[in-house]
């Protein structure tokens, strides 16, 4: 197992040691409990529980299904997941949450772009202060009305982490992210942790890929062709910008002498 899917399986271990479901050691093999994460912790459950010939249920949730998931937390609570399981024939404990967190109580989880606040933003930098870069799950979201673990990682790494760089990329810079991505291929994360964490998953992507497209041989190739048939059309030059006109000139007041209308005033 890598350090990354390590670490990921830790905490995916730790969230569902909090939620009262049975926790193996990470590595300690399929049949002595949940030690992997996803789809693979669904299939260790279900051989743990019941084989090759029975366990686990697959595929989609039935109606009848989600409300056998409802009456039982209704009467057990979101904590005790053993219990609920057992309301629910052919579904694992991790199904079970899996399925209310994700699915059933989807609507309480903030989605989409602009969700974050400034408020939000200051208690996930408070959080992280406090518990760290590794709780994601565990202890952070908890804390996070409305988040998931996985919310408050990526918002941590690819915007609030103050180790980020946000401006221009160096030249030095260009050549380890191609250097990189050859080595590795298209493993942004880890790519992003060889580079330092100096620049966000996000940005890594986004910058590689915005490079090929200006640089990539597939323009260049498309370009020869077009020319080589006679069809190519060279962009239009941008139109220049119109000058501003010069301001007008103010207008050149003579001062009036009134000494004589004064003096004869006086007199």
């Amino acid at each position: 197992m890598s350090a990354s899917a390590e670490l990921a399986a830790y905490a995916a271990a730790n969230a569902y040691a909090a939620a009262g479901i049975p926790v193996a050691p990470v590595g300690a093999g399929a049949g002595a409990g949940v030690g992997v994460v996803g789809a693979a912790a669904v299939k260790a459950e279900k051989k743990r529980r019941g084989g090759k010939t029975g366990g686990a249920g697959v595929g989609r949730w039935t109606e009848e299904e989600e409300k056998q998931l409802t009456a039982a937390l209704k009467e057990h609570g979101d904590k005790a997941w053993k219990k609920v399981a057992a309301c629910v024939p052919n579904r694992t404990e991790i199904q079970c949450l899996q399925h209310h967190k994700q699915v059933m109580n989807r609507g309480s989880i903030k989605r989409g772009r602009g969700s974050w606040t400034p408020e939000d933003d200051a208690r996930l930098i408070a959080l992280v202060a406090e518990h760290g870069t590794k709780k994601w799950a565990s202890a952070i979201a908890p804390l996070m009305d409305g988040r998931m673990g996985k919310q408050c990682r990526e918002r941590w790494v690819n915007k609030l982490n103050p180790a980020l760089k946000k401006g221009p990329w160096s030249v030095e810079e260009e050549q380890t992210l191609d250097n990189l991505q050859q080595e590795l291929g298209n493993k942004w994360a880890t790519i992003a942790n060889r580079m330092g964490n100096t620049r966000s998953e996000n940005d890594v992507k986004n910058h590689y890929y915005a490079k090929k497209r200006r640089k990539g041989p597939g323009h260049a190739a498309k370009r020869r062709k077009k020319e080589a048939e006679g069809t190519y059309v060279p962009p239009a030059p941008k139109p220049r910008a119109v000058p501003r006109a010069p301001p007008m000139p103010l207008p050149v007041v003579t001062p009036i002498d009134n000494s004589a209308a004064n003096e004869a005033v006086n007199v």
